[in-house]
């Protein structure tokens, strides 16, 4: 029996299922009979957040004789802060709301904690006595080779660095959009919206942002109306190349197409810098010392 892929897969059918057949462990899920220490949940909560995310299933018991049994534990509305107190990692590790099942003829509940792949991995437990990097296999928890270590800093360390090049080109944009606001009718600027780092880069950091359905949203708005932009802004400048009766009402019509692009074009923008900077810990290294 396959491991369910998401939370809302787990049910107590699943849970028995997976004890019948032996099933305790593998490399999506562990069975736990109680809230783990917190040196053992760490542990298991950084080897998944390393490899490719896992479950941690509270309430199935291990007996005397090797058996499990998901009988599960008393319904608790601290379980999700215990979870989260209990894991010292650096960097700190996420999770989801726990799932509740209800068991059949019982009060008693199974907890289901979802613990994502992390896009900060590797993670490291804080409080163990020796500095070792984990990761999950089908057998359990296994020490990261050295390797895989700097394999998975280095591909971190990429991914941000082609976030910071699409943070910078966001802001420049920002600074073209602005003078374009305040440009008078009859004047028109050379300057177009740049989009080469987003059309680049955009697949490239979509597993950094993939979970932020707000900075998703707004880079494609943003590549979508730069490229509608630029389209126009090429036609503009060729047509001030062919002998016309009105310069003035084309110069005019395309700084108003330009006023209206930047309308819809500039909030999007300044929300995307904004997330890149609350959420992302981005600076802009042409401002001043924020």
């Amino acid at each position: 029996m396959s491991v369910p892929e998401t939370l809302d897969g787990w049910t107590v059918e699943v849970v028995e299922e997976l004890v019948q057949i032996g099933q305790v462990e593998s490399y999506r899920h562990d069975f736990k009979g109680m809230l783990p220490s917190p040196d053992e949940l760490t542990k298991l909560c950084c080897a998944f957040v390393n490899t490719e995310g896992g479950f941690v299933v509270v309430g199935v018991h291990q007996q005397k004789g090797g058996q499990f049994d998901p009988r599960g534990i008393p319904p608790s509305t601290e379980i999700a802060s215990e979870f989260g107190q209990k894991l010292k990692a650096v960097p700190t590790i996420p999770f989801e709301v726990p799932l509740p099942i209800l068991l059949p003829n019982s009060s008693n509940l199974i907890y289901v904690f979802h613990v994502p792949r992390s896009l900060e991995r590797p993670h490291l437990p804080l409080l163990a006595d020796k500095r070792i990097f984990w990761k999950r296999t089908n057998t359990g928890n296994e020490q990261m080779s050295l390797e895989e270590i700097r394999a998975q800093f280095r591909n971190y360390e990429e991914m941000r660095d082609k976030l910071k090049l699409l943070f910078i080109e966001l802001v420049q944009n920002r600074e073209v959009l602005q003078e374009v606001a305040h440009v008078d009718l009859g004047t028109y600027s050379l300057q177009t919206l740049d989009n080469d780092v987003l059309d680049r880069l955009l697949v490239d950091v979509y597993s950094l942002i993939q979970d932020d359905v707000e900075l998703t949203r707004a880079l494609l708005l943003i590549r979508q109306q730069i490229r509608a932009a630029n389209s126009k802004t090429q036609i503009f400048f060729r047509q001030l190349s062919i002998p016309s009766v009105s310069y003035d009402n084309l110069i005019v019509n395309h700084l108003k197409f330009m006023q209206a692009v930047e309308a819809v074009l500039l909030p999007a923008i300044e929300q995307a810098v904004y997330i890149l900077k609350e959420r992302y810990g981005l600076r802009d290294p042409f401002a001043e010392a924020e």
